[in-house]
Parts: structure tokens; sequence; C-alpha cells
């Protein structure tokens, strides 16, 4: 059975403005006992490139504010194209989430 989290992902909608990026179509599932993927889109603000490459990062808090998982994706420049999908994966457990910041930073690609 797979749990929707899509609730418990909070976007940092200034990185994405400072980076020329916005997120699109977030969607973040459990798919199973301890494992939760967060997939989605990123596109360009300014057309169909982006001015250099993105790491996309997902992290996982729990009920205190602990951070307890995260990982990230990198988008080259040189191989974007208006947009691009995304697919993060956590190997954490659903019960354990709090909330699951999602946000875009430089990448060095």
């Amino acid at each position: 059975m797979k749990l929707d989290l899509t609730q418990k992902v909070e976007r940092v909608e200034s990185f994405e403005e400072r980076l020329g990026v916005t997120f699109s179509g977030i969607y973040a599932v459990a798919s199973d006992e301890d494992t939760v993927h967060v997939r989605g889109e990123i596109l360009s603000r300014s057309g169909d490139a982006l001015s250099q490459s993105i790491r996309i990062t997902a992290t996982v808090f729990d009920d205190k504010g602990r951070v307890i998982e995260t990982s990230t994706e990198s988008v080259d420049k040189e191989e974007f194209f208006g947009f691009a999908l995304f697919d993060i994966r956590l190997e954490v457990e659903a019960k354990d989430i709090s909330r699951i910041r999602l946000h875009p930073a430089p990448s060095r690609y």
C-alpha cells in the first residue's frame, strides 16, 4: 500500500526564485515500509535553459526538528531543455517523517 506524503513537503521558494527555477507536480510517496520517493519536475523561469546546473535536495525532519535523512539529485544545465523530471529516493520510514524540505542549490556539475 502506498502512502501519500505530499502534504509534508515544504518548498523554499526564495531559493527557487534566486536560481530562476520553480518546482511543479510535486508528489511524495512511501512506496514501502522504509522507502520514500519525492517526485516532480523542475522548470526554468526564463525560457528553455538554466543559467547553471542545479542540485535538488530533499531533507527529512522528525517531530523534534532533527534531520533524519537527506538525498540529492543533480540537473546538468547542458542537458536541460525547459524542464526536467526528478525522483529522489529517501531511506526512511514514513512514520518518522514530520516534514520534507525540498530546495534547489547551485551544483558543481
